[in-house]
C-alpha cells in the first residue's frame, strides 16, 4: 500500500509542474557569442552606455555627446540591424560615414593590446561577438 501513496504523490507532483509549466515560453538558449559579448560590453561598455545598453551609464553625464541607446540601433536604422557599420562603429580604426566625430573609443586597438592571443583575428572575434550581443538586445 505504501507504494501506491509514493506512486500517487509521484503523478500528482508531475501533475503540477505540467500545469504549471504549460503555457510558459522557454527561452532560447544563448549562443556562445551573445554570452561573450554581453561580458565584453559590461567590461568595456557599460561606463557609458550603462548596464542595460540605454546611454545612461555613470559616465554618461559627463559626455557630449551623450552615449546613444544601444538597444534602438535596428529601430534608427528602419527596421534593420547594421551589423558590418555596427562593427566598423566598434572597432574605430576606420571612419565610418554617418557615424560623426569619432568621440567612442579606438576597441580594435583596445582588443589588440588586452586579449591574451593579442592579434587581429582575436580582436575582431571579439568585436563580432559584441556586435551579436548588441544585434540579440534590439528593441521591436
Amino acid at each position: 500500500m505504501g507504494n501506491h501513496i509514493g506512486l500517487r504523490l509521484a503523478l500528482m507532483s508531475s501533475s503540477l509542474l505540467i500545469a504549471f509549466t504549460a503555457g510558459t515560453a522557454t527561452a532560447e538558449p544563448e549562443t556562445f557569442d551573445v554570452v561573450a559579448g554581453r561580458s565584453t560590453f559590461r567590461t568595456y561598455c557599460t561606463s557609458c552606455h550603462g548596464p542595460e545598453a540605454k546611454g545612461d551609464g555613470p559616465l554618461a553625464e559627463y559626455l557630449d555627446p551623450k552615449p546613444a541607446n544601444l538597444r534602438q540601433i535596428a529601430q534608427r536604422e528602419g527596421g534593420d540591424f547594421p551589423a558590418e557599420t555596427m562593427h566598423q562603429v566598434v572597432d574605430g580604426r576606420k571612419k565610418v560615414r554617418g557615424h560623426g566625430s569619432k568621440d567612442m573609443p579606438v576597441w580594435g586597438d583596445a582588443f589588440l593590446k588586452t586579449d591574451s592571443t593579442p592579434d587581429e583575428a582575436s580582436a575582431q572575434k571579439r568585436i563580432s561577438q559584441l556586435v551579436t550581443f548588441l544585434a540579440s538586445i534590439q528593441e521591436e
